[in-house]
């Protein structure tokens, strides 16, 4: 009798796909796509920073446009990647030799997710140099306020990525994309919105109930805070955010690795 093949270790799993899933995104021609976006911006940038600032607002304006911008795209890069991790590899049949070692699917998923948001964190921090460095500043900025946005950042960048590692296991790509469009431009405003606009009654305590499960990235948003010149957050504020990104990234991941285990490929 033929012994049972050994599990491959999450690590070695993690460390295999990472590694070719990181070097399949950067032939990929989005991002490159992303580095003309912030190119662009970043001529931009230094013909003001030459032509000289003497207004606050315009700085802060500036700063503040170059930083939306590689957060933004840097989450949409993660998106893109993390609801095609899966649907792609099924697609053109490449998941069956590497189930096949045996990889165990928990494994498998968890292993796509963090190449997503590794990735995703790599042209962050491409990108928040070219959105940074040639933008003006004032001496009105917290540094500990923008190590706050950027950690907030990679959080969000982590939710983001589990989230579509979750939905790409029952829906098409293209609503995925949608939806986590949909969350990441409108989500916040959308929640605070209804939520504001809700009366005291029982059905209205049940929409406020339903709207804490919609996942809202704009309390990880931290860009206005630095570029208007705040303090940074206390202790507890940001370890509260922390821990619901924690929490998303999660209940996303244990889900998505549950229905993916129980899914005939």
């Amino acid at each position: 009798m033929n012994a049972p093949a050994t599990v491959v270790p999450l690590r070695e799993t993690v460390r295999y796909l990472g590694r070719a899933f990181f070097l399949e995104a950067l032939r990929r021609r989005e991002f490159y796509v992303l580095l003309l976006f912030m190119g662009l911006y970043l001529i931009g940038a230094v013909v003001v920073r030459t032509v000289g600032v003497t207004d606050a607002a315009t700085a802060a304006f500036v700063l503040n446009l170059g930083l939306t911008l590689a957060f933004f795209l840097s989450h949409l890069m993660t998106l893109l990647l993390a609801v095609r991790a899966i649907p792609e590899e099924i697609e053109t049949r490449t998941i069956y030799p590497l189930l096949a070692k045996p990889v165990p699917r928990e494994h498998y998923v968890l292993a796509k997710w963090f190449s997503a948001w590794l990735t995703g964190s790599f042209t962050c921090g491409v990108l928040l140099l070219l959105g940074w460095l040639p933008a003006p500043h004032t001496d009105a900025l917290h540094p500990a306020t923008l190590l706050q946005a950027i950690v907030l950042q990679l959080m969000s960048l982590a939710m983001l990525g589990a989230l579509g590692i979750f939905l790409s296991v029952f829906w098409p790509k293209s609503v995925n994309i949608v939806i986590l469009l949909m969350l990441l431009l409108a989500g916040h405003r959308l929640i605070v919105a209804v939520g504001g606009h809700l009366p005291d009654t029982w059905w209205g305590g049940l929409v406020r109930w339903m709207l804490r499960y919609i996942p809202d990235f704009g309390i990880l948003n931290l860009i206005d805070r630095y570029t208007d010149g705040f303090a940074p957050l206390d202790v507890m504020d940001f370890a509260i955010r922390m821990f619901y990104a924690f929490v998303v990234s999660g209940v996303a991941l244990a889900w998505g690795s549950f229905s993916f285990r129980r899914r005939a490929l």
